[in-house]
């Protein structure tokens, strides 16, 4: 009888045999299916694991990933397990998985509570699924360990050496899947880069929208410093950079421009932080250093480092043609002061195109005029003050400055009213005077300009103001175009001498009689004829009684050898006197 059930025993695991093994061929069919298809890493990997446990019949399947960077096997998938052992992270050598990594060849147990591998790290996860026998095969392409595949029970189980090399045989079409699925999430990852910094580029803020998409995409902090190490813009979630890790990002970053690399991005590691740090160069000069920051434990992979050349090259794009939008705005605004001050083009015409640039021309502004008094020098020498002119005209800040121009040695700049404009009259004038420490250098600033002819007008009273302030060896650096009144403006400069002799002629005498206490004869003359030669009113002016006023005045006629009752003389005396007062020839 005994005998009888052991045979029918056999007959019946011959007939399921077959049926095993039908079983297993149309699962390898199906996985290979899976390999020959585009699908997600991880959809993989749970089909993986439930065909395992499937066709071995077993409690538990489950796929670790190697990390070669790491040098750990994390748990990615499961079938027939909480949630608790996916993420359980293994190091290599350790456990029964770490040798596998390092063996190559399958390992088996059969009772892990007592199992002498036990590894520390992991032992309550396998606990805790109440795992007691496994195979362990490694997934192999071709040489290369990518990760470790089991099955396993929750009883104690001997697993045959058929089964063990079914498994070999399951995990070698599972390594080519698991590669072809993560080949396929890095196109699908390329693709959303591509696609997300794209979109980006296009719109209007593109540095903020770029640095704000590559955050997102790389879950990570980003920032972009300019070549001095200055925070222009950034995304921080978590992390604040430090004076040593900016200064070593900004060190890099420049060595990086020396190197001859196809690479752009540098990898920083640091006690807390991981950076990866590209230098964004325009016109071959560094304009911006794009850097993205994690923690320590984080890493980087090819993706990421495609991510941020990507971004760079955006980020390079897009400040290039920030810059170049600026400079057709200077261009377009020194042309327009410069219509202003020497074309005289229709009032209407240069206010559509101040309107253009968002200025309004009817608003007051004033003239700041700064010249390099270089009329000795030849003109080779003025052409080089007017290029570094040039230069400091780029480097004035456009709120504060809104029109500036160059022109023969001299820097013009237009500014409005509300300024403080002796202030930025300082400012140009020292920003002048560091770059050209050998040239004299004089500012003058002008009456408000409410409308666009005012504009050439006040800059010729600056002008004038100048000369006169020069040619009378003044030596105040910053002067207003007010200061020289009206005769500054009737008579030209050139003329000095012929205008000083004839206020000396004048009025000499005066001063001279002064010295004799013959009271202020220049000062009663003043007010006499300010008074249109009233007396009682010029007495009651210079406090003084009527008949010292008619004393005075005698005084005066017989000195100059003169009838202030004839309105010729008057008139003269008039002009002499304005002359005097502005430049105090006696």
């Amino acid at each position: 009888m005994r005998h009888f059930l052991v045979a029918l025993e056999k007959r019946e695991q011959q007939m399921i045999r077959p049926q095993q093994e039908m079983q297993r061929s149309i699962a390898l069919q199906q996985l290979t299916l899976e390999i020959a298809s585009l699908a997600p890493l991880q959809q993989v990997l749970n089909r993986i694991c439930k065909t395992v446990r499937s066709l071995l019949q077993t409690d538990i399947g489950y796929i670790a990933l190697y990390n070669e960077e790491k040098q750990t096997i994390t748990v990615r998938a499961s079938s027939g397990t909480s949630p608790h052992l996916i993420g359980v992270e293994q190091r290599l050598g350790q456990g029964i998985g770490g040798r596998v990594v390092l063996t190559k060849r399958p390992h088996t147990f059969t009772d892990y509570p007592h199992e002498a591998r036990r590894d520390p790290e992991v032992e309550a996860a396998i606990d805790y699924e109440g795992i007691i026998s496994a195979i362990a095969v490694p997934l192999l392409l071709g040489s290369d360990v990518i990760g470790v595949l089991y099955a396993a029970m929750r009883v104690q189980r001997e697993f045959t050496t058929e089964e063990i090399d079914f498994l070999s045989s399951l995990a070698s079409l599972a390594s080519v899947a698991i590669r072809n699925a993560q080949l396929y999430d890095q196109s699908q990852r390329l693709i959303r880069v591509h696609q997300q910094l794209s979109e980006a580029a296009l719109q209007k803020e593109v540095v903020e929208s770029v640095i704000l998409t590559l955050s997102s995409l790389l879950s990570c902090d980003v920032c972009l410093l300019d070549a001095s190490g200055q925070i222009l813009h950034a995304h921080f979630r978590n992390t604040q950079l430090d004076a040593e890790c900016i200064s070593a990002i900004v060190r890099h970053a420049k060595s990086s421009i020396q190197t001859v690399s196809g690479q752009n991005s540098l990898f920083i590691e640091q006690s807390n932080h991981k950076i990866m740090c590209s230098a964004i160069i325009s016109n071959q000069v560094l304009v911006g250093i794009l850097a993205t920051v994690r923690t320590a434990e984080e890493t980087y992979d090819a993706i990421d480092r495609i991510a941020i050349e990507r971004a760079t090259t955006l980020l390079a794009l897009a400040i290039s043609t920030q810059e170049i939008q600026q400079m057709n705005k200077f261009y377009l605004r020194t042309a327009l002061l410069y219509q202003l001050l020497f074309r005289g083009e229709q009032e209407a015409i240069l206010g559509e195109r101040a309107k253009h640039l968002g200025i309004n021309l009817w608003k007051p502004c004033h003239l700041i005029v700064s010249m390099c008094m270089t009329h000795a020098l030849p003109p080779s020498q003025q052409e080089i003050i007017n290029r570094m002119l040039r230069s400091i005209q780029l480097t004035l800040d456009v709120a504060r400055f809104p029109l500036s121009t160059v022109d023969n040695t001299c820097l013009v700049a237009a500014i409005p009213e509300q300024e403080n404009l002796m202030a930025r009259a300082e400012e140009m004038h020292a920003l002048i005077e560091a770059s050209l420490p050998q040239t004299k250098v004089f500012t003058v600033i002008s009456e408000p300009c409410n409308k666009p002819s005012d504009y050439r007008n006040e800059f010729f009273k600056c002008k004038n103001a100048l000369s006169w302030h020069e040619r009378l060896g003044r030596d105040e650096p910053i002067l207003w175009a007010k200061s020289f009144g009206l005769a500054g403006l009737l008579f030209d400069v050139s003329n000095m001498d012929a205008i000083k002799a004839f206020c000396v002629e004048t009025l000499r005498p005066l001063t001279l009689a002064e010295h004799r206490h013959a009271g202020n004869l220049l000062e009663t003359l003043k007010a006499y004829l300010e008074n249109e030669s009233e007396l009682r009113a010029t007495a009651s002016c210079l406090h003084i009684h009527y008949n010292t006023l008619r004393y005075r005045l005698e005084r005066i006629e017989q000195l100059l050898q003169i009838n202030l009752n004839d309105p010729g003389t008057r008139q003269a005396l008039r002009l002499a006197l304005l002359l005097n007062d502005t430049f105090q020839f006696v």
